[in-house]
């Protein structure tokens, strides 16, 4: 068993076990029953705070998202959507932006048949955030001229404020 000599732990586990000093005992030493989990990186854990989406009917591509210039931001997840009827010639949407070294990335991208009905959803997560470049735009892109379909995506991420 080793002994806890740092009184901030101590302090940590009292507070977060809700030990009440006047009763029980204040634990001194590490054991298979008292094990502390700490978080050794607390930046390691982040909240989303970016969610944005858009919809398209229409050729072309539109920003999503602007990431700020003087912070970093982190992508978590992308979706994108399709409903085509049998006479839309669209084949594919898309989710794109530039990584922190300039190099251009496509998150995403839902691939269907041109002139056939479809209805398809993509999602992906990443587990490890990707970050993006600062002040970069994240776009929705898809290429559409005939038939009626319509096209949505969306982006989840967050803004290191620090």
């Amino acid at each position: 068993m080793a002994d806890i000599h740092n009184s901030d732990l101590k302090r940590e586990i009292i507070d977060g076990a809700k030990i009440n000093t006047a009763f029980d005992k204040i634990p001194q030493q590490l054991a298979e029953k008292v094990v502390p989990v700490m978080e050794t990186n607390p930046k390691f854990f982040r909240t989303i705070n970016v969610v944005e989406s858009g919809s398209r009917d229409t050729s072309g591509q539109i920003a999503l998202y602007t990431t700020p210039t003087d912070k970093d931001f982190y992508i978590t997840s992308v979706q994108i959507n399709n409903q085509s009827d049998v006479t839309a010639d669209n084949t594919d949407a898309y989710i794109s932006t530039k990584l922190p070294d300039g190099n251009s990335a496509t998150l995403a991208q839902l691939f269907k048949l041109s002139t056939t009905v479809f209805q398809g959803v993509i999602n992906l997560s990443f587990p490890i955030p990707i970050k993006i470049k600062r002040g970069t735009a994240i776009n929705f892109g898809s290429t559409f001229t005939a038939g009626a379909s319509i096209t949505g995506a969306g982006i989840t991420g967050y803004i290191v404020e620090e």
